[in-house]
């Protein structure tokens, strides 16, 4: 079948076209979309292109940018357009406007973004050729670009750069989740795209008093010794002494909570004429109580406290005692 420019048959040889009614010598040619704008033109010894294929881009593929969340631009209209920030996107996408699309440097009857062109062009007399300039956007199909009708073919196209933002649709896209952390590693799997936030969950309660002591979970020591070695509920909340030294060792296991006193003691004294006196006490909790010979019995509070292993703070002239001393928890 005879391929025709105007009313005139050329020929195709090797993909070239040479002939017509201008002379016109065209070149085929194929290009790999990139992250880098490329002007695609015929070699030395052409007149022109007769068509640009443009290879599909991959339907898995990522911008280099992706991960760094930037924002993007796009060139599209006379002014700005904003997209906001939506699904995958997290800053704002702005669409450049171009001062040059205008109707008079658009082909007549030609409509680019709703902008019907009016340059009607100069005449192609002679042996020189009407080539056509044309831009194309890479997209995940293939794109072959020809020149329009009226034009013998192409100067040069132009391929847009892929947006470094680009996400591919193909490519796997994981909503939003919420972990909450066990025992053992819970992982978010690599090789796709975020689309929402991850949230690792956190607890107010993951403090080294709510922990056994010794015991580290994510990073936090315990603290927490326990009620006693009964093998009860764990309800207790106090480490509890028996004395009956008036100058105790006490160990504690954590080094919080008041300490307090429960039992009884003697207090002996000196009385006049050489002689002593003893007095019986009770000890309750922040406080003791001695015995009177007449009335009631007087308070006086304790300030206990722990100094190089020993209980401090038991009342002065203690001669005797039998208590129990308690730390709480």
């Amino acid at each position: 079948m005879g391929v025709y420019l105007g009313s005139n048959a050329v020929d195709m040889q090797g993909g070239f076209v040479t002939g017509g009614a201008s002379g016109a010598s065209l070149q085929s040619k194929t290009v790999s979309p990139s992250e880098s704008a490329q002007t695609v033109k015929a070699d030395n010894g052409y007149d022109g292109l007769s068509q640009v294929t443009v290879n599909a881009v991959s339907k898995t593929y990522v911008g280099s940018g992706v991960t760094k969340k930037s924002a993007a631009t796009y060139t599209p209209g006379t002014s700005d357009q904003s997209i906001a920030s939506g699904q995958y996107l997290n800053g704002t996408q702005t669409i450049k406007g171009d001062s040059n699309l205008t109707a008079a440097n658009i082909k007549s009857g030609v409509k680019i973004f709703n902008v019907t062109g009016s340059y009607a062009g100069s005449s192609s007399g002679g042996n020189t050729p009407s080539l056509q300039t044309k831009t194309v956007s890479p997209s995940e199909s293939t794109q072959t670009v020809s020149p329009d009708s009226g034009y013998d073919g192409l100067s040069k196209v132009t391929v847009n750069a892929i947006s470094s933002t680009y996400i591919g649709s193909d490519v796997t896209k994981k909503s939003a989740a919420t972990y909450i952390p066990k025992t053992t590693d819970q992982s978010i799997a690599s090789g796709q795209y975020l689309s929402g936030t991850q949230t690792i969950k956190g607890d107010a309660n993951l403090v080294a008093g709510n922990i056994k002591s010794g015991v580290n979970i994510f990073g936090v020591t315990g603290t927490y010794a326990g009620g006693g070695s009964s093998g009860g509920n764990g309800n207790n909340n106090v480490e509890a002494y028996a004395i009956t030294d008036t100058n105790p060792s006490v160990s504690f296991k954590t080094a919080s909570g008041t300490i307090k006193i429960w039992g009884y003691g003697t207090i002996t004294s000196q009385g006049g004429w050489g002689g002593q006196t003893t007095s019986l006490i009770a000890f309750a909790g922040d406080k003791y109580y001695k015995s009177a010979v007449y009335g009631s019995p007087s308070s006086t509070s304790l300030s206990l406290s722990i100094s190089n292993g020993k209980l401090t703070g038991l009342p002065s002239g203690l001669s005797a005692i039998s208590a129990i001393v308690t730390r709480g928890i």
